[in-house]
């Protein structure tokens, strides 16, 4: 009884002492223009962030670089092929970091 008591006692202490001993805090992801004209072109993408962070798009027709980093960024180049399309196309690009993740989109005019 007396050995589950002092089990009990330690969990909580383990509990604490894992934790992060602070938040990294959320990241940020800034673009130049949130609609782009339907020919192909590029732009500065920035991002606000302290750790590490990865970007991904939702879409094949652009691209990213780099797409990983540490720390806050303002060169990145986001490049997106021409539209040959009439019809607008949207591009979400999303930044994830241990203090979470942020989303911006992208329209291209068709």
């Amino acid at each position: 009884m007396k050995r589950a008591l002092a089990v009990l006692m330690v969990l909580p202490m383990l509990a604490v002492s894992c934790k992060k001993s602070h938040d990294e805090p959320q990241p940020e992801i800034l673009l130049q223009k949130s609609e782009v004209p339907a020919a192909a072109g590029s732009q500065f993408v920035s991002v606000k962030a302290t750790g590490k962070w990865t970007i991904s798009l939702s879409e094949d027709w652009a691209t990213v670089e780099p797409s990983e980093g540490t720390g806050s960024k303002s060169t990145i180049v986001l490049n997106f092929s021409a539209n040959p399309s009439e019809t607008s196309r949207m591009l979400e690009i999303v930044v994830e970091s241990a203090g979470g993740r942020a989303t911006a989109e992208m329209t291209q005019t068709g």
